[in-house]
């Protein structure tokens, strides 16, 4: 018997049969790639399809630039230039022709993110959102589709789409933890199951990573009380919420010294404190004015507001937390103005 089974002890049999699998196994992935290739093909001709039907560009001038030799990188550079002069349609149009052409994975990924992000630019977030999915088919690691993909997530209000894509950032090392609290914050103060300070407890205990939550808490109080009278949680520092606690027709927080100075500048408290009077002295020039005219008993001026963006420096009418322009979290600066208190008495009808 053992005579009968020598050839599976020799070492050339095993050599000869280790040989033998190695080859199923890569003759297999090499179909199996083919197959799955091919797969992947037809269902990116199909997500082409159906975003081509509703495309800018005219079908002779796709036809000429799907039939000119003419690279992926040339065709986004053409996308761009339509991109930068407002002109999202056209550029559309450009990054799928630039998808259908792309010849390799990468080309495709790149296509992918760009058309995203001309979708997102141009305010179609549902999509963008299904665009950067694709592109995240590619690669789960592409940063810029990720990143943009948070931001659709965040406008569409789908929270939680966009914490699994915080949290696969986080994977990859970028630091989220304000961004996955700020999200946190909103999913909770969106909560109508809860009452509203029950809302406010819950932010302030698992949202302290993000700094502007209390103002949020601040202006949840006000959307359902009107004022911030009778608020009996934690105040925002005075210049993330200089804008909405001006507009307050009685003071709050006189504890604070800013505060105290703020309400003094407007008139509504008649002495302030000394702890006042120092802060009142290292306030805006603005601030300042408003109590020297209190002062000399001129009351024909008021503060307006700007806000800014200390990341890109694009001036925007309204508060943000999230920049809409470069996208930046917790980059808004609040900046007052001096102006002419207006008089209904004095206005035309």
């Amino acid at each position: 018997m053992d005579l009968f089974f020598i050839e599976y002890r020799d070492p050339i049999f095993g050599l000869i049969l280790l040989s033998a699998i190695v080859f199923v196994i890569a003759f297999s992935s090499y179909i199996w790639g083919i197959f799955y290739g091919r797969k992947k093909r037809r269902r990116l001709v199909r997500f082409i399809n159906k975003f081509n039907s509703q495309t800018s560009l005219s079908q002779k001038h796709r036809e000429m630039l799907s039939s000119f030799d003419v690279d992926t990188q040339t065709l986004g550079l053409l996308a761009n230039a339509f991109v930068k002069s407002g002109d999202f349609d056209k550029a559309i149009s450009v990054y799928l022709i630039a998808l259908d052409k792309a010849s390799n994975q990468a080309e495709k990924e790149w296509a992918l993110t760009e058309l995203g992000s001309a979708y997102f630019r141009a305010g179609f977030l549902l999509r963008a959102a299904e665009v950067f999915t694709e592109a995240l088919s590619f690669r789960a690691r592409n940063l810029t589709a990720l990143r943009l993909y948070v931001v659709v997530c965040e406008r569409l209000r789908r929270f939680d789409d966009a914490l699994e894509a915080l949290r696969a950032l986080e994977e990859l090392g970028s630091d989220v933890s304000s961004a996955i609290a700020y999200i946190k914050a909103q999913i909770i103060i969106s909560n109508r199951e809860l009452s509203l300070n029950e809302r406010i407890s819950e932010v302030s205990k698992q949202c302290s990573s993000f700094e502007l939550y209390k103002r949020m808490c601040m202006q949840a109080y006000m959307s359902e009380n009107g004022s911030l009278a009778g608020y009996a949680f934690e105040f925002a520092p005075l210049k993330d919420v200089l804008d909405i606690v001006y507009f307050q027709s009685d003071g709050v927080n006189l504890k604070d010294p800013e505060y105290a100075a703020l309400f003094y500048a407007k008139s509504e408290l008649d002495t302030p404190e000394l702890s006042a009077k120092n802060a009142l002295s290292a306030m805006s020039f603005e601030l300042r004015s408003l109590s020297a005219l209190r002062k000399a008993k001129l009351s024909y001026a008021t503060l307006s507001f700007g806000y800014v963006c200390a990341s890109c420096k694009a001036s925007l009418p309204m508060h943000f937390y999230r920049c809409p322009v470069c996208h930046e979290l917790k980059s808004c600066k609040i900046l007052p103005h001096l102006t002419e208190k207006s008089d209904e008495n004095s206005m035309p009808f």
